[in-house]
């Protein structure tokens, strides 16, 4: 079993809680606009046509927040993005339960952050050094002219791999990073690369890390995973759990 360091679903299931949080606060905040718009509304008298006009526009107001309090509960692009959060918690545990599997001589590493941007795995072991990002996306994988496409949709996620990839390149002081983009619940033609980036369903994860050339030796494998453990130890946002990936 590999080594296996970091959370792998806390940040993703934090995301999903926030915005399930962000659309409750959303509809209290509304009931009680509601309410005080609805006690001025009864405080001011319509003694004459200021006061009246006043009135009524407190009483309008009253009645808007009441309405806009139903805005999030119908609100499909936020219980989409809910949804995507959770199924991504689910799909990134997944790999991370997938990769601990790996051999002893393997090391994980979940959740990574730096510069506000995050990394969801980095493996390193006899075969190389491996970045690994999935995507839980459900449907048909294909990839043409150099896009991935998701049931005839591009999938914008090339940049965001090679952004992440330049930058562990840059800390680790290597220039031989494989990135690997997993997907959890979608059909991925075999052999399918861009740009030396691996597309993979899960199933064939670990045989594709693991049967390749072995090249790196212990003590390069030692001396990489201290780097990023001195990263983690000098990270805020990283909270480090060793063999505690779920």
């Amino acid at each position: 079993m590999a080594q296996s360091y970091g959370k792998a679903v806390k940040h993703v299931k934090n995301l999903g809680k926030r915005k399930i949080y962000i659309k409750y606060i959303f509809i209290l905040i509304s009931l009680i606009l509601s309410y005080i718009f609805y006690k001025i509304y009864i405080i001011v008298p319509s003694t004459d046509f200021y006061l009246k006009a006043v009135k009524i526009f407190f009483g309008a107001f009253s009645i808007g927040s009441l309405v806009s309090m139903f805005i999030p509960l119908f609100d499909d692009k936020l219980d989409i993005k809910i949804k995507n959060a959770f199924n991504g918690t689910k799909g990134e545990q997944e790999v991370a339960e997938l990769l601990e599997t790996l051999p002893d001589e393997y090391v994980v590493f979940n959740n990574i952050f730096y510069e506000n941007k995050k990394i969801d795995h980095i493996v390193i072991g006899p075969t190389g050094v491996y970045l690994v990002e999935t995507i839980s996306s459900r449907g048909k994988v294909e990839i043409k002219n150099d896009n991935i496409l998701i049931n005839g949709y591009q999938y914008k996620f090339l940049n965001k791999m090679f952004s992440n990839i330049f930058w562990l390149k840059d800390y680790l002081g290597v220039d031989f990073i494989k990135g690997i983009i997993v997907f959890t619940n979608a059909f991925v033609p075999i052999n399918s690369e861009i740009k030396n980036i691996t597309i993979i369903n899960k199933k064939y994860l670990t045989g594709k890390i693991i049967n390749e050339k072995q090249y790196m030796d212990r003590e390069t494998i030692e001396y990489l995973k201290n780097k990023i453990l001195s990263f983690y130890r000098g990270s805020k946002t990283n909270i480090l759990y060793k063999n505690d990936t779920i």
